[in-house]
């Protein structure tokens, strides 16, 4: 066997660099695609746009907290800067529907039904498979139906109901994690 030139070895490491450079960037890409595709996805649940999704983010709104916010603003025809706001002040999701004249039921079906919404756009993008989503859907279900408002905790990791650990790339999009 012949040993390798220097010539020869410069462009093995060329090719290696190139491709780790490609690597590179191929991930690189993909995680701003896939934030840009959950704005995209958020924006058509809660009816605002990618701008002010983005706006909210920047006030450290999550995104978990979008859904319920929206439902409530959509419910009590309230600007959902407030809702957020009265959600600041202390007051959870459910707190704010059931102060503002909303029944438990009626805010509970709100909220899942846009909760699957939101998971069925997530489907649809390949974001999450269709075992995925229903598993979600159905600890969702679950969660907010035995939810009286009550539970210790509430607003915090682990606490709250509709509780859900997102499935998925770890961008913490869970699904309610004590914002209901």
């Amino acid at each position: 066997m012949k040993p390798e030139t220097i010539k020869e070895r410069v462009k093995k490491m060329k090719k290696a660099l190139l491709a780790t450079v490609l690597v590179l960037t191929l991930v690189l890409t993909s995680f701003s695609v896939f934030a840009d595709g959950d704005q995209s996805i958020l924006s058509k649940v809660t009816g605002l746009s990618d701008d002010e999704i983005s706006e909210l983010r920047t006030q450290r709104i999550g995104y978990g907290q979008l859904i319920p916010a929206s439902v409530l603003s959509e419910m009590l025809g309230m600007d959902i800067k407030d809702v957020i706001g009265l959600r600041k002040a202390g007051k959870s999701y459910y707190q704010i529907a059931v102060d503002k004249g909303v029944t438990a039921g009626d805010y509970k079906k709100s909220l899942l039904e846009k909760r699957n919404a939101y998971i069925d756009e997530q489907v649809k993008s390949g974001s999450i498979t269709e075992d995925q989503g229903n598993l979600i859907k159905e600890r969702m279900s679950v969660n907010i139906d035995g939810c009286t408002g009550q539970t210790p905790g509430a607003g915090r990791f682990g606490g709250g109901c509709g509780m859900g650990g997102g499935f998925g790339r770890g961008f913490d999009r869970g699904f309610g994690r004590g914002s209901l």
